[in-house]
């Protein structure tokens, strides 16, 4: 009973801050009053860990690694967070391959291409988040993949270093934590932002 009124006080504050929950095994949407906050599994999503992200924050952007993250062979070369019209869009499609947080990796010995936008890697891989947590200060990320098998990302944000609209990215971490891919981990890890082209 107790962890039952533990839980639920939970779900009030998260309410409350005007964060968006998933959480596994309830499909259903659940407004506070005066709040935009929602409770909702989008169908298709299995039995992750959930998905929570405060609706008020945005962290969107690519999230670049200042050193090199190599496991199995395999490059992160960034972490995207979608734009809040993103989550809005996976909120009402409610598909896995619309989650706008991912992972974008290229192998150590990929062939590399030439383009519009200058060269690029031909064997990459990009890793969708199955669980998520991304609010003022902390981010994490839950991932599956059948070569890395498990990936975590988890830190906290900061969003001073964030790169903002017309101006320059600053080389100030915008990021900072932890990794784990495939069992390797990874300490003392850091990201700066950049909006993209």
């Amino acid at each position: 009973m107790l962890r039952l009124f533990t839980i639920l006080a939970i779900a009030v504050l998260l309410a409350a801050t005007g964060a968006f929950i998933v959480q596994p095994g309830a499909f259903a949407a659940a407004q506070e009053p005066g709040s935009d906050a929602a409770i909702a599994e989008p169908p298709g999503t299995g039995d992750g860990p959930g998905y929570v992200w405060d609706r008020e924050f945005d962290a969107s952007g690519f999230y670049l690694p200042t050193s090199d993250l190599v496991a199995s062979g395999w490059v992160l070369d960034h972490i995207h967070v979608g734009r809040p019209e993103d989550f809005d869009a996976w909120e009402e499609e409610s598909m896995p391959s619309m989650i706008p947080v991912w992972i974008d990796f290229h192998h150590e010995d990929s062939p590399t291409g030439m383009g519009e936008l200058g060269e690029y890697f031909l064997d990459t891989k990009r890793v969708r988040a199955q669980g998520f947590f991304i609010e003022p200060g902390r981010f994490d990320l839950r991932a599956l993949d059948p070569e890395l098998n498990s990936v975590v990302i988890s830190g906290m944000f900061h969003p001073e270093h964030f790169h903002a609209p017309g101006g320059v990215p600053s080389p100030e971490p915008s990021l900072t934590g932890g990794a784990e891919i495939n069992g390797e981990r990874f300490r003392n890890v850091s990201f700066t932002h950049w909006l993209g082209d």
